[in-house]
């Protein structure tokens, strides 16, 4: 039972963290993708903090880097909510399920941001969080269900 109950807690934990995200404004949401940015590139390379070229660089990152944080934040979502299905014995429909409650919480999130200074929801970005939650939700399936012999 304790394992069922923390599956669900990941799940909610992890839906809070995505909230967190999306309640940064414009400037803030923003700003994380610069420090990102500007912390690889001088543990990796040579290139200065305060540079043009490191400004050059950022502007350059940033479309990427925050499309693929979409991506990946919405990707643990979808493992973490098909490993709860998974121990909650869920084993009908589950990639319907898990789709549909990534997908639902991808639209309240994009919702959300429209209410946040600096911020807009976009249906280009709901397709591409629910892309990686569905993306994870099938690898799970596929790896999981299919490999045990429980499609």
């Amino acid at each position: 039972m304790m394992k069922k109950i923390c599956s669900l807690i990941l799940v909610i934990v992890w839906m809070s963290v995505i909230f967190n995200f999306s309640n940064q404004n414009g400037r803030e949401s923003g700003s994380l993708s610069e420090e990102i940015i500007t912390t690889a590139v001088t543990l990796f390379t040579d290139i200065k903090k305060d540079t043009p070229e490191m400004q050059r660089i950022v502007e350059d990152l940033s479309f990427p880097v925050r499309k693929l944080a979409h991506f990946t934040i919405y990707f643990i979502l979808g493992f973490l909510i098909m490993n709860a299905c998974y121990i909650w014995g869920i084993r009908l429909k589950t990639l319907i399920i898990a789709g549909i409650i990534s997908t639902l919480f991808a639209i309240s999130d994009e919702f959300h941001q429209s209410f946040i200074s600096g911020r807009v929801g976009a249906l280009s970005d709901v397709l591409l969080d629910a892309s990686g939650a569905l993306f994870a939700e099938y690898l799970y399936h596929y790896f999981i269900y299919l490999k045990r012999g429980q499609s």
